[in-house]
């Protein structure tokens, strides 16, 4: 089974009114960067169905205000005067070097339109103040996240194929152990995958013994 996770960063900086919602979101009419990326990937991900590729899809948002994590697609989340959320997120880091927000709502997605959807939840969530080059001034860092997990057909199974390499030392000393990989490179060339079935020992009746 061949299973691939992707993960992809758009990093945005500027000063406030410069047009990074702009750039990012777009507007009525006009779609911005994540928009745009988002009907490539599903478009891909349609493409890729008859070759056997199943992918599954996960969206979270947040927003960072005044240092304070907001979970915007979370639908009871309470806010303080300021606009900050009352639940308290940590980050955390895993053994793989990831970073997670705890307790984040994720949601499954399978469409371009599920997820503009909740684009739009999440943009309505969003902590907005007045300023004078802005009315509409976000004064909050948005991240969103897609995750993506790709899961194709097993490899040791139906039509798909296996390659298999085998090292051996040209050592004259390492003769011995080059020819046992050599036998067992055979044996495996050999090898045909079909159905499993399950094996069962069965004992004859005269092995089994008897209580008087």
């Amino acid at each position: 089974m061949l299973v691939f996770l992707f993960r992809f960063a758009f990093l945005h900086y500027g000063q406030t009114g410069s047009g990074k919602t702009y750039t990012m979101m777009g507007k009525p009419g006009q779609k911005g960067l994540i928009p745009r990326s988002l009907e490539q990937i599903f478009q891909t991900r349609q493409s890729l169905q008859p070759q056997g590729w199943k992918y599954e899809m996960q969206v979270s948002m947040l927003e960072i205000y005044n240092e304070t994590i907001r979970d915007l697609l979370n639908r009871d989340v309470t806010r303080t005067e300021n606009g900050a959320a009352g639940k308290q997120y940590a980050i955390k880091h895993d053994a793989n070097g990831n970073t997670h927000v705890s307790d984040l709502t994720i949601v499954d997605v399978c469409s371009a339109k599920e997820v503009s959807y909740l684009l739009d939840r999440a943009a309505h969530s969003r902590s907005v103040g007045k300023t004078q080059m802005n009315e509409q001034s976000s004064r909050s860092h948005f991240v969103f996240t897609l995750r993506i997990s790709g899961v194709n057909e097993p490899c040791l199974g139906g039509d798909s194929k296996t390659l298999m390499f085998v090292n051996i030392s040209p050592e004259p000393s390492s003769v011995g152990e080059s020819l046992c990989s050599l036998r067992f490179a055979s044996r495996v060339n050999a090898c045909e995958i079909g159905t499993p079935r399950r094996q069962t020992n069965t004992r004859s009746s005269e092995s089994r013994l008897s209580y008087g």
